[in-house]
């Protein structure tokens, strides 16, 4: 059915695998049935989405542009993986100071580290695909959140974004295999924005991307040098855009790390 695409959606063997998980009725009934207007037009959106790609996956990106023109800094939040933490691979092991499978980051946690420029962070931090996008989140006092399992994501940032409680534009790296889903995720809570699919260390099958989902990641993931250096840019110049000057802190609140002036 995926391959023909039914019903213009390409999520029935997704769907089947994960029946039996939490994630997948806590969304259903928190969020799905709880708001059956936006979640019908959000379908609608996935099925055009699936029916305009002609049977190709979907792209890698949402359409980057979507970031160029937002309303105000504080409807962005930009949400990197978990998996991008800093590896070291000869000791098989995590070397993030907050550790590996949460949702925290000690450059946001110490954000006066963090504005002293890079010379002043943690050695491991320096190796890390989270914290240049942490720098960015805070030179545009942008909201900030490491994803981790597709439960926490359901709750932190789908769920709430039904209920138009959070942001509404959003940046998200993530594994090219998992990207379907999660445009299903995005479209059905209303979110716009961009996702950023990563080129190495990423999960490639369902087992991996579900040992990835508990913490189970002895790998640390990339994206593609060009796309890295068009999302920066992008930031950047959203940066000069805003002009986004004022003292800036992070207060971390249901996961996230949310901007306050």
């Amino acid at each position: 059915m995926d391959e023909k695409a039914f019903l213009s959606f390409r999520l029935w063997q997704f769907g089947l695998r994960n029946i039996a998980r939490d994630f997948f009725w806590h969304y259903l009934f928190h969020a799905l049935l709880r708001h059956p207007a936006r979640a019908v037009a959000g379908v609608r959106r996935y099925g055009q989405m699936v029916s305009r790609s002609h049977g190709a996956p979907l792209s890698g990106t949402m359409d980057l542009q979507e970031l160029g023109d937002l309303p105000g800094a504080a409807n962005l939040l930009i949400a990197p993986g978990y998996c991008m933490k800093p590896y070291d691979y000869e000791k098989g092991r995590s070397i993030c100071p907050v550790g590996h499978f949460n949702h925290q980051c000690r450059l946001l946690d110490e954000a006066a580290t963090l504005l002293r420029g890079r010379e002043s962070w943690p050695a491991p931090c320096r190796r890390c695909g989270v914290a240049p996008l942490a720098e960015k989140a805070v030179q545009l006092r942008a909201d900030f959140y490491i994803m981790t399992s597709a439960m926490d994501i359901a709750r932190d940032v789908y769920i709430p974004a039904t209920r138009q409680k959070s942001v509404q534009y959003g940046l998200f790296f993530l594994c090219p295999y998992s990207l379907e889903p999660f445009m299903f995720g995005l479209a059905t809570a209303g979110v716009k924005g961009a996702l950023i699919g990563f080129c190495r260390g990423a999960c490639s099958n369902h087992d991996e991307w579900t040992r990835a989902d508990v913490g189970m990641k002895n790998d640390q993931t990339f994206v593609a040098g060009d796309l890295w250096q068009d999302v920066l840019q992008l930031l950047e110049d959203q940066r000069r855009v805003r002009r986004c000057d004022k003292e800036i802190r992070y207060h971390f609140d249901s996961h996230v790390y949310r901007a306050r002036s």
